[in-house]
């Protein structure tokens, strides 16, 4: 009878240990001094380091960057109820920002006794990322809308200012008037140019999709870049030669690529710097269907400069037509890459710190 029961011990023990290991979202559990006692695999990954690196640590010691999060979960263990903390900041071991949801429960044994509690760990990050593009894709469209009625409505009035002022010129004026007529041409054009831009935003040309070699057309706009600018900058390039093809429109994916090569170049110093770009396969995505999720194939490009960076206040903006910090820019080269990528069924991103440098990631989907 009791080799019986032992035998069933284990067994419970053993199914127990599975499910905690195979759980899908992050699992802590604390001892009744709130010390780390047991962290699986997901968790592991969220928190950004090794249970053995974790194990016997207070909460307060594993997590010192998240104090404010700690003392909200450790206060709800003293009123003895679970804590259910909703969209809160967590900074991981990697010193990388996530942002989480937080539940825990009392664990109680089969006799009812206290032993300790269970937190579990959801990551949000991925979702609150999803969420911001689906709004920003929003933004674009009513942006594309109402550029394209103020771009007919600007356009030909503007024909006529030039065109005035051209039979203008023909007439014996002072040099002063002729530059004045010479400077209402320029800006003239000026604005013809970036009302052109702008009907280009609000109704993007067909794309014409095919098998691209996405390392030949990193190379083709390296080489364009290289020629343009003056600054010493070193190109490392850092190509997985198994990527399959990408399915793109050659020109479209060129113009995003060349967009961004150059952002990158133009936020180094004088003195120049290091553009790093990078191509590799990411297996970690899904594709909603009408059947349900598949998982694919993503080609990635990545461009890292160690420029100037970003700085925070700025980098929920840089997306938003219009808005640059460039004494010549006009703002919509960023937009209009998105809306580009985004029309390839894929994802541009971007990450930066300010005075560290930029990262660009360009997610397409593969041609097989």
């Amino acid at each position: 009878m009791t080799k019986k029961s032992s035998k069933k011990g284990s067994i419970l023990k053993l199914r127990w240990e599975e499910i905690f290991n195979s759980f899908g979202e992050g699992l802590m559990i604390l001892n009744e001094e709130l010390h780390l006692v047991g962290i699986n695999p997901t968790a592991e990954q969220l928190i950004g380091t090794s249970a053995d690196q974790l194990l016997g640590y207070t909460l307060e010691q594993a997590f010192p960057e998240n104090e404010k999060t700690i003392r909200l979960l450790e206060n709800s263990f003293e009123e003895g109820g679970g804590a259910n903390l909703r969209e809160v900041s967590w900074m991981n071991r990697k010193r990388e920002h996530l942002t989480i949801d937080l539940l825990s429960t009392p664990l109680i044994n089969d006799d009812g006794v206290w032993m300790g509690w269970i937190v579990a760990i959801r990551d949000l990050t991925p979702l609150k990322k999803l969420q911001e593009e689906i709004r920003r894709a929003d933004r674009l469209a009513t942006m594309g809308t109402l550029a394209s009625g103020l771009a007919h409505e600007i356009k030909n009035p503007l024909g006529g200012i030039r065109g005035a002022a051209q039979l203008l010129q023909r007439d014996k004026l002072s040099e002063e008037s002729q530059e004045y007529l010479q400077i209402i041409i320029k800006e003239s054009d000026r604005v013809n140019h970036l009302i052109t831009e702008l009907l280009t935003f609000a109704k993007p040309k067909n794309l014409q999709m095919v098998p691209v070699n996405l390392n030949e057309l990193l190379d083709a706009t390296i080489s364009l870049e290289s020629l343009r600018t003056e600054k010493k900058t070193k190109f490392i390039r850092e190509y997985d030669p198994s990527i399959p093809p990408v399915l793109a429109d050659p020109n479209s994916l060129k113009q995003v690529l060349i967009n961004m090569i150059k952002n990158a170049s133009e936020a180094l110093p004088d003195k120049g710097g290091e553009i790093r770009i990078r191509s590799r396969i990411d297996n970690n995505y899904k594709i909603r269907e009408s059947m349900g999720e598949r998982s694919s194939r993503m080609v990635v490009a990545e461009i890292m400069d160690n420029g100037v960076g970003i700085p925070k206040e700025n980098l929920e903006k840089i997306f938003t037509p219009f808005f640059t910090t460039k004494d010549q820019g006009h703002g919509l080269g960023l937009a209009m890459s998105q809306r580009i990528i985004n029309e390839h069924g894929g994802f541009l991103r971007m990450e930066s710190q300010e005075g560290k440098g930029t990262t660009v990631q360009i997610i397409l989907r593969s041609a097989s």
